[in-house]
């Protein structure tokens, strides 16, 4: 899981793990490439993988398929 901010990535991760599964917590701006190469190069790292990925940040792209949009329309959002 990522978030741009440790301590609540932390509390989480933990519960995750408090139910006998992986977790891994990496601090990270959806809207900063650099961030999320760095994510992914932790995920693979620990994990071997990325099975699945879930954007789940918030944002407001008037006019344009997220799926489509360049990493320029991101930044602005």
């Amino acid at each position: 899981m990522t978030s741009r901010t440790l301590a609540e990535l932390e509390e989480v991760a933990e519960g995750v793990r408090a139910r006998g599964r992986s977790s891994l917590a990496v601090v990270a701006d959806a809207g900063k490439m650099d961030d999320l190469r760095t994510m992914a190069g932790k995920v693979i790292s620990k994990f071997g993988r990325i099975d699945i990925l879930v954007n789940n940040a918030g944002s407001n792209i008037p006019n344009y398929s997220l799926i489509d949009a360049e990493e320029e329309v991101w930044m602005r959002s």
